[in-house]
């Protein structure tokens, strides 16, 4: 077996021990499994129940994914996750919400520190939204307390989603006169789908879109959903749509052929906006801003 790299506990600061019982399956088979779970994982820190994955480039992986978290931002984590659109995704929600590495963790703690802190004023600024905040959605699920998830449901019913994987937006704001939805990406790049194998059309019957074939060519699926899933909130809300894909400007620019063609088959593409986390990152306060940048996939995606 390839050894596996010394790995230092980011809790306690201890040298990590490899699992004997995992090692010993490795030895016999000459495979690392991949670890989808802090129970995966040969090296671990038993003490602060905190692994690393099996492979050179490692993340860390939190038994309790709520320590992945910092503690001011912990409540309302659970209840959150317990609650997510997609119901046949959320264990593996909260498993992946403890990786060192998750989105989602980025997501969380972004809008959190500006509700926390009562700063919603700032986040306005921070993705130049026309009019005051009334409520944040993150994955579905209403964190103000002022509006509930039922239009939410019945749009993912109504396009026949299944019941148990409705689409979860990452983050829905709804101002006073505009609704925003965000599709947050730092370490991933943006969902590529066939439309020979994916059904694309469910989410194309309707005037959101001038051209159809070119939203299919951009291959953006689910920037697809968020586009007409918005558009549906908005109509019975009666107020305008804007969709935000939230990304590294590499990101942005990689994906540049696929975001021109996706544009050009909206009806409205002046209420679809490319933001840089790099632009988003120049507006935040100093502590929200080292928060961010000290994420796992952050640093790996502008390395």
């Amino acid at each position: 077996m390839e050894l596996l790299q010394t790995v230092i506990c980011p809790k306690c600061q201890k040298e990590m021990k490899e699992d004997d019982n995992l090692k010993s399956k490795v030895c016999q088979t000459g495979k690392k499994p991949s670890a989808k779970k802090y129970e995966d994982c040969i090296r671990k820190c038993n003490q602060c129940e905190i692994g690393a994955s099996n492979g050179k480039n490692f993340s860390y992986i939190y038994k309790d994914y709520k320590k992945n978290i910092p503690l001011e931002f912990q409540n309302n984590l659970e209840n959150t996750l317990n609650k997510c659109l997609n119901i046949r995704n959320r264990k593996n929600k909260k498993i992946k919400i403890g990786f060192s590495s998750s989105e989602d963790a980025v997501s969380w703690i972004f809008i959190n520190y500006f509700i926390q802190q009562n700063k919603l004023n700032l986040l306005q600024e921070v993705l130049n939204l026309d009019t005051k905040i009334h409520e944040i959605f993150l994955w579905g699920v209403p964190q103000l307390g002022k509006l509930k998830n039922d239009n939410l449901k019945k749009i993912c019913r109504d396009l026949k989603e299944a019941e148990n994987s409705f689409s979860e937006p990452d983050i829905i704001i709804v101002c006073d006169k505009e609704i925003t939805f965000i599709e947050v990406k730092v370490k991933s790049e943006n969902e590529i789908k066939d439309p020979l194998k994916k059904d694309f059309d469910k989410y194309l019957n309707n005037d959101f879109y001038k051209d159809k074939n070119i939203a299919k060519e951009s291959r953006l699926y689910e920037l697809i959903r968020n586009w007409t899933i918005s558009h549906r909130y908005s109509y019975s809300n009666d107020k305008p749509a804007k969709l935000i894909n939230l990304a590294p400007q590499k990101t942005l620019t990689k994906d540049k052929d696929n975001l021109d063609k996706f544009e050009k088959s909206l009806n409205q593409p002046d209420n679809f906006i490319r933001l840089a986390w790099e632009d988003v990152i120049d507006k935040l306060d100093v502590e929200l801003k080292k928060m961010i940048l000290d994420r796992e996939p952050f640093k790996q995606k502008q390395n």
